[in-house]
């Protein structure tokens, strides 16, 4: 039995998954149609922060995990996000709100 959720404070977001096994990395999340790593530690970036971010990842040749994009686009909640490893194996993602008033819209 799997049980989600996420923590959003101070413009960072933890979420994490209760299991009787967890596996090294996991894509049980799916968000807007995506697979994400579940667990993963998440930080909330302004548009331009992001943008930045991203440059240097991509001029650096890290992987993604999941690749730039945008979920719920048109919508309340709209985001960029991306994830990475950390240099431990651990999922980082980054996300940009369109409107930073709608980080906690359902």
């Amino acid at each position: 039995m799997r049980f989600t959720f996420s923590i959003q404070r101070y413009e960072h977001q933890l979420s994490a998954h209760v299991s009787s096994e967890i596996p090294r990395l996991d894509y049980c999340g799916s968000v807007d149609g995506i697979k994400v790593p579940i667990p993963h530690f998440g930080c909330l970036l302004d548009n331009q922060q992001f943008t930045l971010l991203r440059q240097r990842i991509e001029s650096a040749d890290i992987e993604y995990v999941v690749k730039p994009q945008t979920r719920y686009e048109g919508q309340k909640g709209e985001q960029s996000t991306m994830f990475v490893l950390d240099h431990s194996g651990n999922p980082l993602e980054f996300k940009s709100f369109k409107n930073a008033d709608s980080v906690f819209a359902s």
